[in-house]
């Protein structure tokens, strides 16, 4: 499941724009808005109750739920505009909220998290008015998921200048769709198809792999086809992650097939 926490402060965002044009290529999720959200900073009462939870172990309690939504998550889109020179302090309140030791996060003998997080493909979407500037916002989250989180890359998606004097804001988002849309996810998935098939079928009678999408996951067919790259050229793939090399076959499917 794909977490879609959604930090931008205005009703009608650029940055969701560009987000919501991202989650079309990803399949189903759920969305936080996290000014809908009860979401305050930690008072001295909270970092008492918080650190008695802890030392007693109850991670199933209410305080800890964004915790252990944000852990649990296969995939996180953040939307955080550039605001005031970061990103909204709303975010910096999430944080502090989710940062729970054993929920997220664990630490070493010496010291260091160790991250305890499931997603392994994460996203920052962000825009700016002026130059944009991976200091104030995106380095600071991919620093984060990577030594706190247990998660290695944070993939950025970004349009910027969009205020400058002149400029075609408009455009520069719509180019910004267009370049990370399900245009240009189903161009990559089409030629990660053809290779994959490819490598598995050989000759001009074969068994090609056709890979259709259904709701929010691959259906895996296989069917007589005279050309693998006929099949991968005409197939409507929206979206979606490629399906991973099988690691078994059965012997009935092995005899129709030239290795």
């Amino acid at each position: 499941m794909t977490l879609f926490i959604n930090c931008c402060p205005r009703g009608e965002s650029r940055t969701e724009r560009l987000t919501r044009a991202l989650l079309r290529t990803l399949g189903e999720y759920e969305e936080l808005r996290l000014y809908d959200e009860p979401l305050h900073p930690l008072g001295r009462a909270d970092i008492a109750k918080r650190d008695a939870l802890l030392a007693e172990k109850k991670y199933d309690d209410e305080m800890f739920r964004y915790a252990r939504q944000f852990a649990a998550a296969d995939r996180i889109v953040i939307a955080a505009p550039l605001w005031d020179l970061s990103f909204p302090a709303q975010l910096k309140v999430y944080l502090e909220n989710i940062y729970v030791t054993g929920i997220v996060t664990k630490y070493s003998e010496a010291g260091k998290p160790v991250g305890l997080c499931r997603a392994s493909e994460p996203y920052y979407v962000t825009t700016s008015g002026g130059p944009f500037d991976g200091r104030f916002g995106y380095d600071y989250w991919k620093t984060i998921a990577q030594d706190c989180f247990g998660i290695p890359t944070v993939k950025l998606l970004e349009a910027e200048n969009l205020d400058i004097v002149g400029a075609d804001a408009e455009k520069i988002v719509d180019d910004a769709i267009k370049a990370y849309g399900p245009a240009k996810n189903q161009t990559c998935i089409t030629k990660k198809l053809r290779a994959l098939a490819r490598s598995f079928f050989i000759g001009k009678s074969q068994l090609a792999l056709l890979c259709s999408l259904s709701g929010r996951r691959f259906v895996m067919l296989l069917r007589p086809m005279a050309s693998v790259d006929m099949l991968c050229s005409s197939a409507e793939v929206v979206g979606g992650r490629m399906p991973s090399t099988p690691s078994t076959m059965s012997e009935k499917l092995k005899l129709t097939m030239k290795r």
